[in-house]
């Protein structure tokens, strides 16, 4: 059982700028943070009341309204009084909490984003009752998806900057009339100059006869292959290298096989292949992107079909055209024989066949001409 107590002094949906979320047990409205680089006060003793954050997204775009919740559970036989303090630009608003013995709860905080709140650090700390001593901190900092992103690692799915701390990367809708403005003059411009198109094609391995790197691996004299073979939030740090600077260029992304099969959220990958459109755009104004759903897996249909939509809705708001994969294949007569090993009807792999693959090539080249 988790009980509200107290007067509740903010209920509006907070800024996230330089937010310090304070948990620690009740003595007075706040305590120190003491040293933000602990992720557990030294020496510290065991305490029944532990918390951590749920639900920070990866993704937040300005002006959106998005929640996470700090989870507290109490592992001791007492109630234990919690003081939940949302430190936010000079604001200091109060949740006082009562947590049963042996319970847990959350509570939840809505967060939006400004223009101004980029680069701003927040974080959560977990101080004992009546001192200032550090139980637990986690930090995360707010990061311009067009921004620098060489530093950023990706650990377990998230961003972590160079101090360990978690990284949310804020995106802008993108300016379709920028985009439009410039995009065909320079393709055209290209053309004229009799520059070759470069065609990049990123994709899950296994998809594909024909191998895939991290580099790329050259197939034909115009197509690259470039392996999406870590997350979403992976790929995305790495669009500066795959994506040249200058002269025509032809992008084509393939994601979402993988995230059906681990059935991971559809919106993490629309929103990673939407903050990566931008970063392409803006990295080089004439390369045309094409968005590919992703063929559909024996028994991960529904999973597919989610992702699938997700992808098409993202292709939409970019004007991105469509490879659509999925219906392609889907589409065949008895379409599941493509995933069938060593000829056996009755035993499918995670991958297509040669035949599969040499199909899913097909389809990708045919919108490239």
């Amino acid at each position: 059982m988790l009980e509200a107590t107290g007067k509740v002094m903010y209920t509006n949906a907070a800024r996230l700028g330089a937010i310090c979320l304070t948990l620690c047990i009740w003595a007075e409205p706040s305590c120190e943070a003491g040293n933000p680089d602990s992720r557990r006060g030294q020496g510290a003793s065991p305490h029944p009341v532990k918390a951590e954050i749920v639900g920070l997204p990866n993704f937040i775009y300005v002006s959106e309204r998005r929640n996470f919740s700090v989870r507290v559970t109490n592992d001791s036989d007492t109630v234990q009084h919690v003081a939940v303090t949302f430190d936010c630009n000079g604001d200091r608003p109060v949740f006082r909490l009562v947590v049963e013995g042996n319970s847990s709860g959350s509570v939840v905080l809505p967060l939006t984003v400004s223009e101004e709140d980029m680069d701003e650090q927040a974080g959560i700390t977990i101080c004992a009752k009546g001192t200032a001593q550090v139980l637990w901190r986690e930090s995360f900092r707010l990061r311009r998806v067009l921004g620098k992103l060489a530093d950023i690692k990706v650990r377990n799915g998230s961003y972590y900057g160079p101090d360990g701390s978690r990284i949310v990367l804020v995106n802008t809708y993108e300016n379709q009339d920028d985009y439009r403005r410039w995009a065909i003059p320079k393709w055209v411009a290209g053309l004229c100059r009799g520059e070759a198109s470069r065609k990049l094609l990123w994709i899950q391995p296994g998809l594909l006869r024909s191998p895939a790197s991290r580099t790329g691996t050259q197939i034909a004299s115009d197509l690259s292959v470039i392996a999406h073979d870590g997350s979403p939030v992976d790929s995305l740090l790495r669009v500066d290298e795959v994506v040249p600077e200058i002269g025509p260029a032809t992008l084509v992304i393939a994601w979402g096989y993988k995230e059906a099969f681990e059935r991971r959220p559809p919106d993490d990958l629309a929103r990673a292949v939407d903050a990566t459109i931008d970063r392409a755009r803006q990295r080089n104004a004439s390369c045309r992107i094409l968005v590919a759903t992703p063929p559909p897996i024996v028994g991960e249909e529904p999973a597919c079909s989610a992702c699938v939509e997700a992808l098409r809705d993202v292709a939409r708001q970019h004007h991105a055209s469509v490879i659509d994969l999925y219906n392609k294949m889907i589409s065949l007569p008895e379409w599941e024989s493509l995933y069938s090993l060593d000829g056996d009807p009755t035993v499918f792999g995670l991958f297509p066949s040669e035949e599969g693959k040499a199909k899913i090539l097909q389809w990708i080249e045919e919108a490239l001409k």
